[in-house]
């Protein structure tokens, strides 16, 4: 297991684009990937001592106290290792900060996704029938979770 930091990233990297491609069923694209760079965004990511980024996270901040996660992936290698809890800690220890709510939708079947979002404080709010293309063609339920501020 490598040890990786947290960072925040306020430039784009090609490595962003790679680990979206192998992690998510339908990858975003890599000039949406890049978009989420501009104003309004907050991007962490996962850097291995040798500078190398194996995970990342992104959050919309359009209003100061509902911040969007839109995308967190981890490279598949990386997987299962705690990068993603490490990512997601990181966001809501600064919406904590911001006193800020975070909402995000994850897809129905993505149960470790679903978990993890569990344990940092998430709660489901409501879902979204037909709301993320598959790769067949197929459509699947998204489900919205929200956490609060927590105290600090």
């Amino acid at each position: 297991m490598s040890t990786v930091k947290i960072v925040q990233l306020s430039n784009w990297h090609e490595q962003i684009a790679m680990i979206e491609n192998t992690a998510a069923v339908v990858p975003w694209s890599r000039n949406n990937l890049r978009s989420c760079f501009n104003a309004g965004y907050q991007n962490f990511g996962a850097m291995t001592a040798d500078g190398n980024i194996v995970g990342f996270i992104i959050v919309q901040q359009y209003l100061r106290d509902e911040w969007t996660i839109m995308d967190v992936a981890v490279a598949p290698s990386f997987q299962r290792q705690g990068i993603g809890n490490d990512l997601v800690r990181q966001v809501t220890a600064a919406a904590d900060l911001a006193q800020a709510e975070i909402i995000l939708e994850v897809r129905e079947s993505n149960q470790a996704a679903q978990q993890l979002y569990d344990r940092a404080g998430f709660n489901q709010i409501g879902k979204r029938k037909e709301y993320y293309p598959n790769s067949d063609g197929s459509r699947e339920a998204a489900i919205v979770m929200s956490r609060k501020p927590q105290s600090i």
